[in-house]
């Protein structure tokens, strides 16, 4: 016979749990060390983002990289460094292209189109990706230009 397992935790004293294979488990370290692997765990993000751009977009991080070395490291649009743009996302641990730049893609295809900054990006969704309101508030703007308010 093997030894007694004790079903008291040593380290936080809360009780274990048997689990499938008759090893015990505290749950509440165990959940702890969870957390803390999720939030710290440089390999689990990168297989995330690696994961989350081929499941949404269909191309690899790779390929998105590549991209972002055909636009010189710039937003496609505004032609501003990826470093000077605002954050779309928050990043406590990263500092990567992915939280500064969106990945502009067609919706009716799907096909990604480039990687702009968050306000670029924005901007093309509330136009409706319409080239028709584009030229027309670029003419607004000219009209406007130079002239103060009166």
């Amino acid at each position: 016979m093997g030894r007694q397992r004790s079903l008291t935790c040593q380290k936080c004293g809360g009780t274990k749990i048997v689990i499938a294979n008759g090893a015990t488990r505290c749950t509440t370290c165990h959940n702890r060390w969870l957390r803390e692997y999720y939030r710290t765990s440089e390999t689990r993000r990168e297989n995330q983002r690696r994961s989350y751009v081929l499941r949404k977009y269909g191309i690899s991080l790779k390929e998105l990289q590549d991209l972002l070395q055909l636009q010189k490291g710039c937003c496609a649009i505004c032609l501003r460094p990826w470093q000077e743009c605002v954050s779309a996302k928050r990043a406590r641990y990263d500092v990567r292209f992915l939280q500064y730049l969106c990945v502009d893609h067609d919706h009716a295809t799907g096909t990604v189109r480039g990687l702009l900054c968050n306000g670029c990006n924005t901007a093309i969704g509330m136009f409706d990706e319409d080239p028709t309101r584009f030229a027309s508030a670029a003419t607004y703007l000219e009209r406007f230009a130079g002239k103060g308010a009166t």
